[in-house]
């Protein structure tokens, strides 16, 4: 039995393997929702860099400067 997260891996899956192939979607989606309850300064950004990234780096790049951008000086980017 084979286990595709998203729709283009199943009809992938389906059409090249003589297994049964089953549906599930990227278990973090079955998370419970956590209420954190306390005060917070700024955001985090995570941008992925391997080879499952959907984004051209240069997406990636235009985007960390259009935040720097929109942040400007007055807060820390790391």
């Amino acid at each position: 039995m084979l286990v595709a997260r998203d729709a283009q891996s199943f009809h992938r899956m389906q059409s090249t393997f003589d297994n049964p192939v089953i549906f599930t979607p990227d278990m973090v989606l079955y998370m419970k929702p956590v209420n954190w309850n306390f005060n917070r300064n700024g955001a985090l950004f995570v941008l992925r860099h391997d080879s499952e990234k959907v984004v051209k780096k240069s997406t990636i790049d235009n985007t960390i400067d259009n935040i720097k951008d929109i942040l400007g000086n007055e807060r820390p980017i790391k």
